[in-house]
């Protein structure tokens, strides 16, 4: 799955989100209008994050949906989760899906 950057700033985050400890201060370490691949999906006490590769990182980490609009919904073949449970992670990998 690809989703696109829409904004990167904590200024309009919702009250799920700030309760996982951002702020309205937050700048968040994404472009805007830029597209990013989907490593792996969480979802826990209703706050649903995507894990992504950001800028000036070398490993993927979690950023909340709420700043991406999906822009291609096509899941890898190799695994496809029916349901996303409370407090379970899925990743997406070429050798398969990992819980």
């Amino acid at each position: 799955m690809k989703v696109m950057c829409i904004k990167n700033s904590g200024d309009k985050f919702s009250e799920v989100v700030l309760n996982q400890g951002y702020n309205r201060d937050s700048i968040i370490n994404l472009e805007t209008d830029k597209e990013y691949v989907v490593y792996g999906i969480s979802s826990l006490n209703g706050a649903l994050d995507y894990l992504i590769l950001g800028e000036n990182e070398n490993l993927p980490s979690w950023y909340p949906a709420e700043l991406f609009e999906v822009s291609n919904p096509l899941q890898p073949l190799e695994g496809v989760a029916p349901h996303i449970h409370q407090l379970k992670v899925y990743f997406y990998t070429k050798y398969g899906l990992f819980t």
